[in-house]
């Protein structure tokens, strides 16, 4: 099949002569189908790169900029511009089509966000440093030398500190939305 300009070949190698597949690679993948490109996971990532591409195409991003990070940073623009005109709105009515198109906007980015899989690609960030974190305050109590007392103690100290941070997160994000419910009215 032959290569448009656009596509890539597929990655894959043959076991016995060691040449490189001359099969296109599925949109967004390196393999072709044959060699995984139908699986469901490679076909999720794959969507999941070509959401990332339209979106930066869409939102004009440099070519530079990390695609997950790009859209991030336009859910916050939306999100801000949302706010502002939802404060406006109140004092000046003739803005209301503006706000509805930042709030049409905010919808629209959101659900590139979404899937393109933003949000579970910060769950897996989140926990790489949460794990990261817990290795760094082990390795800091265990430099101390403290007992296994004051090691307890230590732990439950962080443990309350990260529960307060958390909370207020919590509430910070209720306040958010309940902000939102009243614009929605």
């Amino acid at each position: 099949m032959p290569l448009n300009e656009n596509q890539t070949t597929c990655s894959a190698r043959s076991k016995n002569s060691g040449e490189r597949c001359k099969n296109p690679a599925i949109k967004g993948a390196t393999v072709c189908r044959i060699h995984g490109g139908s699986s469901p996971a490679v076909r999720r990532r794959a969507n999941e790169r070509v959401q990332l591409e339209k979106a930066s195409k869409l939102l004009g991003i440099p070519a530079d900029v990390e695609p997950t990070e790009a859209l991030l940073h336009a859910v916050r623009v939306s999100a801000g511009d949302m706010l502002t005109l939802g404060e406006m709105v109140n004092e000046e009515t003739s803005l209301r089509p503006a706000y509805e198109r930042a709030v049409d906007r905010m919808a629209k980015v959101s659900k590139m966000a979404l899937d393109a899989g933003v949000a579970e690609r910060r769950v897996n960030m989140a926990e790489r440093q949460a794990a990261d974190m817990m290795r760094v305050l082990q390795a800091g109590l265990d430099a101390a030398q403290l007992s296994v007392e004051q090691q307890a103690l230590a732990r439950e100290a962080m443990a309350a500190e990260v529960r307060r941070l958390d909370h207020a997160a919590y509430e910070a994000n209720r306040r958010f939305n309940k902000s939102m419910e009243r614009d929605d009215v």
